[in-house]
C-alpha cells in the first residue's frame, strides 16, 4: 500500500512541546524575564486575552508594524521609533524562542510514540509529512538506524549535510513541509544544510561550517509571517513531493492538525476526492473547514500512531486498513506516560505493573517488539501483568506462542499458570460469535 500521514502540532504536543497558543503565554512569560517594555508587554497580554490568539498571530502582527514602520520611513513621514526598535527585537526573540521550544523533546517519549510505526516501514511505500519543527522522528529513527530520507545526505562522520533531494531514493519519506531546527540556508538563501547539533540562532547572528567557512548560515524554518521562504530549497521540492503522495497514495491520514493551513487544507481536498482520508482528533467532530469526504476518527495522536496505525500497517490492503480504521475506539487521553513508565526498566516495578493495567484497560494494540519484552523481564509481576496486552495486539497469535514458549520454561511459575488461563479464555472468545452479545440483548 502507498500511505501518506500527515502529522501537525498535536502529535508534537503529547511530547512535551506545546502548541501555538502555549507557546505564546510562556513567550510572554520570557520576555517579561528579559526586561522588555512594559508598555509593549501590556498590548501582548491584551491580545492574549482572546482565546484563538497564538504566536502565529503574535509574530505576524509584530512583522505588520515592523513593516509599517519601514514603509513611513520611506516615504519620509516618520524616524526610526524607540518601539519600533523594540518590536523588532521581539520578533527576533519569538523566532529564537519557538526554535528553542521545539528542542524540548524528551528521547523515550519519542521513541515510544514512532518505533511502532518505523518498525513496519518495510512494509508499505510510506510518506511521512509533518510542519512541526521538532526532531521527534529523527531521533525515533536513530534508535533503531532505519532509513527514512529527509532529501539530505547521510552525515557519514561530518556535522554537516548537504541537500540532496528525492531523485533516485527508495527509501520511505520524510517530508518537513516548514523545515526543522537543524535546518540552515546560506544568507543568499541559494543553499540548504542540516547540521549534526541544533543551535537556534537569535537575530542577525549566523553559523559558519568547516566544509566552507566562507558560508554564512541563517536559519531555514519556514516561520510565521515568512512566507517568502516557502519559495527556497528545498521548500518548492518538499511540497512537490507532498503533493504527489496526495495524489497517488492509496490511503491518507491527517493527525494532530488544525488544518488551518491553506496549503495542507488544498492537499487533503486533493486526496480526499480519490481515496479513504481520515482525520483524527480529540474534538468530538470535525471542523467545518475540514473538506468533505474526510471522515473522522476521535482518539489522541498518541493512541492513533502506537495503536490503530500499528493495526493498519499490519494489514496488505486498502480495505483492510479501512476496516481496522472503522472500528477505532474513541479514546483522547495521551498514552505516552504509562509507555514510557511501562518500558522504564529503571522505575519500580509496582509502578511499571499500573503503566501496564492502563494500557490494557484503555484496549490499546501494541506490538509484539513493545510487549515480548516484559515476558521476559527479570520481574515476575511486570512478566504477568504483561499477558493483559495480548489480547488486543494485533500480533496476538504470536506473542501467544512466545509467551507459551517461556511457559515451558518453568511450568510452575505465575507467568505459566495465567498463560494457561489465557489461551483457554481466548479460545472460548474465538469460538464465541462476534453477534453473540447482540443475540444474548435481543432476548
Amino acid at each position: 500500500m502507498k500511505i501518506l500521514l500527515f502529522t501537525g502540532a498535536g502529535a508534537s504536543a503529547e511530547l512535551g512541546i506545546p502548541t501555538m497558543r502555549p507557546i505564546a503565554e510562556e513567550f510572554v512569560e520570557h520576555l517579561e524575564q528579559q526586561r522588555f517594555p512594559e508598555d509593549i508587554l501590556r498590548h501582548i497580554r491584551e491580545r492574549l486575552e482572546q482565546a484563538q490568539y497564538d504566536i502565529e498571530h503574535l509574530i505576524d502582527d509584530m512583522d505588520s508594524i515592523e513593516r509599517g514602520d519601514q514603509a513611513t520611513r520611506r516615504w519620509g513621514i516618520g524616524g526610526r521609533s524607540a518601539s519600533a526598535d523594540a518590536i523588532a527585537n521581539i520578533r527576533r526573540e519569538a523566532e529564537w524562542f519557538l526554535m528553542h521550544i521545539c528542542e524540548r523533546v524528551a528521547p523515550r517519549g519519542a521513541q515510544c510514540l514512532w518505533l511502532p510505526m518505523l518498525r513496519q516501514l518495510g512494509r508499505h511505500e510510506l510518506t511521512l509529512a509533518t510542519t512541526n519543527y521538532d526532531r521527534a522522528i529523527e531521533i525515533a529513527v536513530a534508535e533503531i538506524g532505519t532509513e527514512l530520507h529527509d532529501g539530505f545526505r547521510q552525515f557519514e562522520t561530518n556535522e554537516h549535510a548537504e541537500w540532496d533531494g528525492f531523485q533516485g531514493s527508495h527509501f520511505p519519506k520524510l517530508l518537513k513541509l516548514h523545515g526543522s531546527t537543524d535546518w540552515y540556508h546560506s544568507h543568499n538563501g541559494l543553499k540548504v544544510w542540516k547540521l549534526r547539533h541544533a543551535m537556534p540562532l537569535f537575530g542577525a547572528l549566523t553559523l559558519r561550517t568547516g566544509a566552507d567557512p566562507s558560508l554564512e548560515l541563517v536559519s531555514a524554518a519556514v516561520l510565521p509571517s515568512r512566507e517568502k521562504k516557502v519559495n527556497l530549497a528545498p521548500y518548492p521540492d518538499l511540497m512537490y513531493e507532498f503533493q504527489q503522495a496526495a495524489r497517488q497514495a492509496d490511503l491518507v491520514l491527517f493527525v494532530g492538525t488544525s488544518l488551518r493551513d491553506p496549503d495542507i487544507r488544498r492537499v487533503c481536498e486533493t486526496a480526499a476526492n480519490r481515496v479513504p482520508t481520515w482525520f483524527v482528533s480529540r474534538r468530538d467532530s470535525i471542523e467545518s473547514f475540514v473538506p468533505d469526504k474526510v471522515r473522522h476518527i476521535k482518539q489522541s495522536a498518541s493512541y492513533f500512531v502506537v495503536s490503530t496505525l500499528a493495526h493498519c500497517l499490519k494489514t496488505s490492503t486498502p480495505d483492510e486498513a479501512e476496516r481496522v480504521l472503522d472500528k477505532a475506539p474513541d479514546y483522547t487521553d495521551s498514552v505516552l506516560t504509562p509507555l514510557v513508565l511501562m518500558a522504564d526498566k529503571k522505575s519500580k516495578a509496582e509502578d511499571r505493573c499500573g503503566a501496564i493495567e492502563k494500557l490494557a484497560s484503555v484496549r490499546i494494540g501494541l506490538l509484539q517488539d513493545d510487549i515480548e519484552p516484559l515476558f521476559r523481564d527479570p520481574n515476575a509481576g511486570i512478566q504477568v501483568y504483561a499477558l493483559g496486552l495480548v489480547q488486543d495486539s494485533p500480533d496476538r497469535d504470536s506473542l501467544l506462542q512466545t509467551a507459551r514458549t517461556i511457559a515451558a520454561e518453568e511450568p510452575d511459575s505465575p507467568f505459566a499458570k495465567e498463560t494457561e488461563m489465557l489461551t483457554k479464555l481466548i479460545d472460548i472468545l474465538d469460538a464465541t460469535p462476534a453477534d453473540a452479545p447482540q443475540q444474548a440483548a435481543a432476548q
